[in-house]
Order: structure tokens, then C-alpha cells, then sequence
């Protein structure tokens, strides 16, 4: 099986069996199907934070994985740390690393936050240089978005 240069796109190779070739046609359909088609809603679990509405939604084309969740309502720090949020099941990220682009926290002291992306969750910062969330501290609106390489 091969993938495609720019979207990770799987297609049959000249030296897959028939069955592996019907099977990689039929997951670049789906595939190219999910690029095409709306996107999946899930809920997001969390870590270090309590109360608050968890929403989520997400495409997956190829090996990447658009993605945005949303923390809104009445939320707080449950410790000093940071906050952790769950990817949609059965996908795992690639490599760690940056994602990008992290909308700002409005409602809160926090002016912006980064995402690591790392296994099966990403984890969310107080601020660019990787400080920690008070306990405590309001959460009122978190909105991280951003595009990730995953093992699907």
C-alpha cells in the first residue's frame, strides 16, 4: 500500500494481493469521502478541569486529523497543572509537537494557550512557555483547533 504526497491518501500498490487492493480503494473512498462529507462530533474527556459544556468535531483525511474542541460555560482548574483533552477514539498522534493554530481563552486571565500534541490526548497550556493552569483558575471559554498528524 502506498499514500499519496500531499493528503496521505492510501491507494493499492502494484504488488498488494486483489483483496488488499479492493481494501485500499475502498479506504481512500472513505477517505476522500470524509474530506468531502461534514464533519464527526464527539465529546472530548478532560483532565483538570470540571464543570462546563465539552464539545468536539473533527475530519479525518489520510493520516491527518482537523479537529476543534470547545470548553464553554461555567469551568475551572481542579489543580495546578495543565489541562488535558482527549482526541476522538482509536486515534493516536504521530509524534509530538506544536499544534497550531489555539484560539485564545476569552473570559479568563489567560490570554492565549498552546497544545502538545502527544498519544491520545493533546494538552493545553496556561500560556506559550508551557506554565501551568492555577488551581482554580476559570476556564470560561476554551477553544483549541488545529490539525494534527494521527495513527489512524
Amino acid at each position: 500500500m502506498g499514500y499519496t504526497t500531499n493528503l496521505a491518501l492510501p491507494y493499492p500498490a502494484d504488488t498488494d494481493f486483489v483483496g488488499d487492493g479492493y481494501l485500499a480503494i475502498q479506504n481512500l473512498a472513505d477517505t476522500i469521502d470524509g474530506y468531502f462529507g461534514a464533519s464527526t462530533s464527539y465529546t472530548p474527556t478532560t483532565t483538570n478541569v470540571t464543570g462546563g459544556t465539552k464539545a468536539g468535531q473533527y475530519n479525518l483525511v489520510g493520516h491527518w486529523l482537523d479537529f476543534w474542541v470547545q470548553i464553554s460555560g461555567t469551568a475551572t482548574a481542579t489543580a495546578a497543572g495543565s489541562i488535558t483533552i482527549s482526541l476522538p477514539a482509536g486515534l493516536i498522534a504521530s509524534s509530538a509537537g506544536y499544534v497550531q493554530p489555539v484560539n485564545a481563552m476569552r473570559g479568563s486571565n489567560v490570554s492565549a494557550a498552546y497544545v502538545l500534541s502527544s498519544a491520545d490526548s493533546v494538552t493545553v497550556f496556561a500560556d506559550a512557555t508551557g506554565a501551568n493552569f492555577t488551581l482554580g483558575q476559570s476556564v470560561v471559554t476554551l477553544r483549541v483547533s488545529g490539525r494534527i498528524e494521527v495513527i489512524p
